[in-house]
């Protein structure tokens, strides 16, 4: 699973980050603290993206699902990726990750 800034990021393509914003009416540095997991995103900042990327609100539901979280856990997953449950042995480790 992705977080909500890398999967926006990749989602953006080849477009320049400014395009994006202008397309979005977004201000291109909140656009890039969200794609750096800088900053959370807002539904509003959402419903944008998933617009303009014609994503069928997976960009919403990312973010509604990110809100639950804690600002320590975002920055977590920024670091290291979303965390999975291995095993009873393992505990958790990084998605992706041995």
């Amino acid at each position: 699973m992705e977080t909500f800034g890398v999967l926006a990021r990749r989602l953006r393509g080849t477009r320049s980050l400014r395009e994006a914003a202008r397309a979005a009416h977004l201000d291109p540095g909140h656009l890039s603290r969200i794609e750096r997991d800088l900053r959370p995103p807002t539904v509003a900042v959402a419903l944008a993206l998933d617009t303009l990327y014609g994503t069928e609100n997976r960009l919403t539901a990312l973010a509604e699902a990110e809100a639950d979280l804690s600002p320590a856990a975002r920055r977590l997953m920024a670091l290291f990726g979303p965390l999975t449950y291995r095993s009873e042995r393992t505990a958790f480790t990084s998605a992706g990750r041995t």
